[in-house]
């Protein structure tokens, strides 16, 4: 399954923006209903970051960086995580995972 890096990007802003009002209804909100809405949207924010992040390295999961991309920070991130990943724990994660931050395109 391919997930467009541009798509993925727009969703954690998204994520992030909605989870400071969240975080606010937990803290000082009256009404039990919203906080209760408001912890799961954050549990389930945490929850689709920690399973992307497991499937993106077993190899089922490939997102997808157009040239623009990257020459991007994140990009350059992504692939400086990857890089000591490799170096730590060798050809633990999938052949795929590595592949996707390879200088060529």
């Amino acid at each position: 399954m391919k997930i467009k890096a541009k798509f993925w990007n727009i969703y954690c802003v998204i994520s992030a923006i909605l989870s400071v009002p969240a975080v606010m209804f937990v803290v000082i909100g009256k009404n039990e209903f919203i906080a209760n809405i408001s912890i799961a949207y954050l549990v389930f924010t945490a929850f689709s970051g920690f399973i992307l992040a497991i499937l993106i390295r077993l190899g089922i999961v490939e997102i997808t960086y157009s040239k623009n991309e990257r020459k991007g920070f994140l990009f350059k991130m992504q692939q400086t995580v990857a890089k000591r990943e490799k170096e730590t724990y060798g050809n633990l994660f999938s052949e795929r995972y590595y592949k996707t931050f390879e200088e060529d395109i």
